[in-house]
């Protein structure tokens, strides 16, 4: 879940459902990047007590219960030998990541966990994957309740982190963040552009997913990646399918459009000069 290419002095952490296969790819196969996929030999630090999940235990990057993929790899003696880094690269080289509004993410990880990997999977719906959350075997709660802040936080926050693309405008800022990097042709990779995610089994939009009580629990267990990276949460399912925020910003703009159309209904009638 780390791809380097010492050259650029560039480090790529991909977090689970939100576009890092494709990205991925797009690096190995066409700006010189190479994957890393390790598990570190004291892997029990990141896990909490063992679930009561009848499937067996794992241990790797896969099946983490705690602290997320940025420590995990940036810590790790092993994981720095074999990707030949050190304390001074990772923190002088130009490190990327990318990440994906909550709710979809979260949705997206259930139909993902469902089509693909059906017998990891411990319940059939999402309130069942909430109620028994940590029950669950450790795949499946890696990619459905570790945040993306936990998983792309240093002990200090995410400062640490040179550029954040976002899933929903993927293209733009993948090439935004290659011409950061050093790239002047950030076209390489254009024929396979149609090529990117795991065909979705379910077309239907997340709000389709949701229910009353998954939509308030995403509210609140995902509260900080909703902050941090600036997305708005929505009040209910019908303000969430008409797109209507309930975010600060947007409500700071509705009282702004009302105080002004007032002060100029109030101008107009008295015919202020």
């Amino acid at each position: 879940m780390c791809s380097v290419n010492h050259e650029k002095k560039a480090i790529f952490i991909r977090s689970p459902k939100t576009g890092g296969e494709y990205i991925q790819n797009v690096l190995c196969q066409f700006y010189g990047f190479k994957w890393y996929y390790l598990s570190r030999p004291d892997h029990d630090e990141f896990m909490e007590e063992a679930p009561h999940s009848s499937l067996p235990f794992q241990d790797n990057f896969l099946h983490l219960h705690k602290k997320g993929i940025y420590r995990y790899y940036q810590s790790s003696k092993y994981g720095n030998d074999e990707m030949n880094l050190d304390d001074k690269k990772w923190d002088s080289y130009f490190k990327f990541t990318f990440i994906r509004n909550p709710y979809d993410r979260f949705v997206s990880a259930f139909k993902y966990l469902k089509k693909y990997h059906s017998k990891k999977c411990d319940y059939e719906t999402l309130e069942e994957f909430i109620h028994n959350m940590h029950k669950i075997c450790r795949y499946s709660y890696f990619h459905l309740f570790i945040t993306q802040f936990e998983n792309l936080r240093n002990d200090q926050g995410i400062d640490h982190l040179q550029a954040i693309g976002r899933f929903e405008s993927l293209e733009n800022d993948l090439c935004r963040i290659l011409r950061q990097i050093g790239f002047e042709d950030t076209t390489r990779h254009h024929s396979i552009r149609e090529k990117k995610f795991h065909p979705a089994s379910d077309t239907r939009p997340t709000w389709m997913f949701l229910t009353p009580a998954t939509l308030t629990f995403c509210n609140q267990y995902f509260e900080k990646d909703f902050k941090v990276f600036h997305y708005n949460r929505y009040r209910s399912i019908e303000a969430m399918k008409n797109k209507k925020t309930s975010s600060p910003l947007y409500i700071i703009c509705i009282f702004i459009l009302l105080f002004l159309g007032l002060f100029f209904l109030l101008r107009q009638h008295a015919r202020w000069p």
